[in-house]
């Protein structure tokens, strides 16, 4: 079929081989992208020019800023599977745009031959690029990036992955969102060889009772207070990503309840992403399980001054005292982020797609094809309307409040 002004590409797309976006990256922060090659048609079946179009007709949308792609492997066969020159040509037409913004490209149960041929295509690529690719052994393996219950995986290749972890002699853990291996935290309960200054994967309990009954916790409050002074008006200032690794040394250095001295990174961007680790790595999101299906509920509601009291009263009314303490604490800095938007270009949507995972998450399996909206939605209006939502009354001796001169009534 010949591609015209109106072509949409109806041919390729039924086959759903792209998934976009399909969720938001929690650690860099921008799109997620699914590529499935068990939907890839036979070679005979399709155009692999005009999928070319396709893919750089659909993602021109979305890589602008950020993004993330994670290929699933499994299912790519010789009967499917695209030439060593077409792969060539697809990277040689994608304009620097798709190469620049693209933060990691993930390949989910890559076999022998996917690795020789990836290497064999390292002297056609940028060595920058190349640094880009990553090998994901299981789809739990996805859980440091993407909340993996969310990820509308086809059930064949959710399949494999279990039959490759029996094989393996793993266990196949729940899908559901769980930090690391400390499961017993969840119910209240924690191993012994836990420090008492540990900021990252425990409840909001545990960080009071360690914190002198202060229910903000340190890590919070120097990542803010940093932020504050320095980040207000950097450009694309939540949205970009430090070096990973050197952000997993500076969250050791808070659960050992060692000085943390930002000044010596001179990166703004590593205690913006510190403080979205950190409500990520909480066990129960900061806005409750319980939230989660009203939260969901909002999307559906067009008239905006019902969706404002339906947030004042899940926000003020529902959530414990401490939950409420700690999100209007981020709330506060996220809402002068906003009000420099004019030079750092974050709208309150924008900050809504980049925190609204950190700060809300399905508690089960089952995820609706609108919850990522249907977050960024609510989160946006918390912000956009804050003063009409928050509006419990908590006194906090132990905690600092922000000095209300920064927050007019509109933001």
């Amino acid at each position: 079929m010949a591609s015209n002004s109106h072509d949409v590409f109806e041919d390729i797309s039924s086959h759903r081989i792209l998934s976009v976006p399909a969720g938001v990256d929690r650690l860099f922060g921008g799109k997620l992208i699914l590529f499935f090659c068990c939907r890839l048609p036979p070679s005979n079946e399709i155009d692999h020019t005009r999928m070319l179009q396709y893919m750089k007709y659909t993602l021109d949308k979305h890589v602008e800023e950020d993004y993330t792609l994670v290929i699933f492997q499994h299912g790519l066969t010789w009967r499917n599977s695209p030439s060593f020159r077409w792969l060539a040509q697809a990277y040689n037409e994608l304009e620097r745009k798709y190469k620049k913004n693209l933060k990691r490209l993930y390949i989910v149960h890559p076999s022998f031959l996917v690795r020789i041929a990836v290497a064999l295509f390292k002297p056609f690529i940028s060595s920058k690029f190349y640094h880009k690719i990553h090998y994901i052994q299981y789809i739990k393996d996805l859980q440091h990036i993407c909340w993996v219950d969310t990820l509308q995986i086809p059930e064949e290749v959710r399949r494999y992955d279990r039959k490759e972890m029996l094989n393996q002699g793993k266990i196949v853990p729940d899908t559901t969102r769980v930090p690391n291996s400390w499961q017993s935290r969840s119910s209240g309960s924690y191993p012994d060889d836990i420090p008492p200054t540990q900021q990252f994967g425990v409840s909001l309990q545990f960080l009071k009772d360690n914190n002198n009954g202060d229910p903000i916790p340190r890590v919070m409050k120097e990542t803010i207070a940093y932020i504050r002074e320095n980040g207000l008006t950097v450009e694309g200032v939540f949205r970009r990503s430090p070096n990973a690794r050197m952000v997993k040394v500076i969250q050791k250095q808070y659960d050992l309840g060692e000085h943390v001295d930002f000044d010596e990174y001179m990166d703004i961007r590593i205690p913006c992403l510190i403080l979205k680790m950190f409500f990520k790595e909480l066990p129960e999101p900061i806005l409750s399980n319980d939230l989660y299906p009203h939260i969901l509920s909002i999307y559906d509601i067009p008239d905006e001054n019902i969706r404002v009291e339906i947030c004042r009263h899940l926000i003020s009314e529902k959530i414990p005292d401490d939950n409420y303490l700690v999100l209007d604490y981020l709330m506060k800095l996220l809402l002068e982020v906003v009000q420099h938007s004019d030079k750092n270009k974050m709208s309150a949507s924008n900050i809504a797609v980049v925190f609204g995972p950190n700060l809300v998450w399905s508690p089960g399996q089952t995820v609706s094809l609108e919850a990522p909206r249907a977050i960024t939605v609510f989160i946006t209006t918390l912000l956009m309307h804050y003063h009409d939502i928050f509006v419990r009354e908590i006194f906090n001796a132990n905690s600092v409040n922000v000095d209300h001169k920064f927050l007019g009534e509109d933001v």
